[in-house]
């Protein structure tokens, strides 16, 4: 009765809490409705949905992984057995089964909330063996992985024990994802549309700038113009870093001159082949503006910033990157 109870209780919880999505909780539910990894677009993807948790739950139900993967004609106490394989490698415990079965078979519980239910109520073992799958998973996609096959093969090898966690970084090649540093105030913020219609809040910090979105990732800012010469000239450097470094490294070009509108810039972009994010200045808020109260007076284009993965500016100046000296930046960060 009680177990049914604190079941009931975390159902409840599951309802009606409406939870802003972070990569942990998202890689939780990739882990438990696909039993693998999370490839690093579709982490990405998800994460810029605008969704709450519960609503990507919902919506992981409508993509033809999942309905290949549970097909309609799939008992609920089939799918119960298959999401505790999943998440914890183990059989449901009688009680647990007899009621989350009869919850489903109701009606009054669907499989998504199930999932969040089970996922947020993990304890002991359970717990331990679900956060060093999440780690794993975690890795995988700030690594950049994609392959969906070895985001399978890499969950079946995380155990209870932690040992299992440094052994499938060391068998797969991962490094542990960055941890974000909370310790940076927040000064001001904007907001800034790319010419794909990408709008991105960038928040100001004392030490540089966060991209909402793209924390925990590398990123090149470019102020440049688009009579520049010099500028135009970067464009197969920023091409070349972009594509080496996928969803690791974020370049953002600002058109900074002004003389083109953004459905003039977006197709300037495509004629010059910029193979990465570029922002109008009509579209870029008050970037600029915060880019010279952090290091000063930018009198010419291109200049470059360049932010850790916290967000911090590493280095910066006019026209003063070759592609080999950027190279090397990014490797040691």
């Amino acid at each position: 009765m009680i177990k049914r109870l604190l079941l009931a209780l975390l159902l409840t919880a599951a309802m009606l809490h409406a939870a802003a999505p972070t990569e942990e909780s998202v890689t939780k539910l990739y882990i438990a409705t696909f039993d693998r990894a999370p490839d690093a677009s579709g982490l990405d993807y998800w994460l810029k949905t605008g969704l709450s948790t519960e609503e990507i739950a919902r919506s992981f139900f409508e993509q033809p992984e999942t309905k290949k993967k549970y097909p309609d004609e799939l008992g609920n106490g089939d799918f119960i057995s298959h999401v505790y394989d999943n998440l914890f490698d183990r059989a449901s415990d009688g009680e647990g089964f007899a009621y989350w079965l009869t919850e489903l078979d109701s009606g009054r519980v669907t499989r998504d909330i199930f999932i969040l239910a089970v996922v947020n109520g993990a304890q002991g073992d359970d717990a331990n063996i679900l956060n060093n799958k999440t780690e794993v998973g975690l890795a995988f996609a700030c690594n950049g992985r994609n392959d969906e096959n070895e985001a399978y093969t890499i969950m079946q090898e995380a155990m209870t024990d932690p040992l299992s966690v440094s052994y499938i970084f060391y068998k797969y090649g991962l490094s542990e994802c960055p941890v974000p540093n909370p310790g940076l105030p927040i000064v001001s913020q904007t907001t800034v549309t790319t010419t794909g219609g990408e709008a991105i809040e960038v928040k100001e910090t004392e030490a540089g700038f966060i991209f909402t979105g793209y924390e925990g990732k590398i990123v090149l800012l470019e102020f440049y113009g688009s009579t520049c010469p010099h500028c135009l000239n970067d464009i197969p450097m920023y091409n070349s870093l972009q594509a080496k470094y996928g969803d690791r490294l974020v370049v953002i070009s600002v058109e900074n001159y002004g003389f083109l509108n953004s459905a003039a810039l977006k197709d300037f972009a495509n004629s010059h082949n910029m193979q990465y994010r570029t922002i109008a200045k009509e579209s870029s808020g008050n970037l600029f503006d915060y880019a010279q109260t952090l290091v000063g007076q930018i009198g010419g284009v291109p200049y470059l910033i360049v932010l850790d993965r916290d967000g911090e500016i590493v280095t910066n100046g006019l026209n003063a990157f070759s592609e080999s000296q950027l190279d090397g930046i990014i490797q040691g960060l």
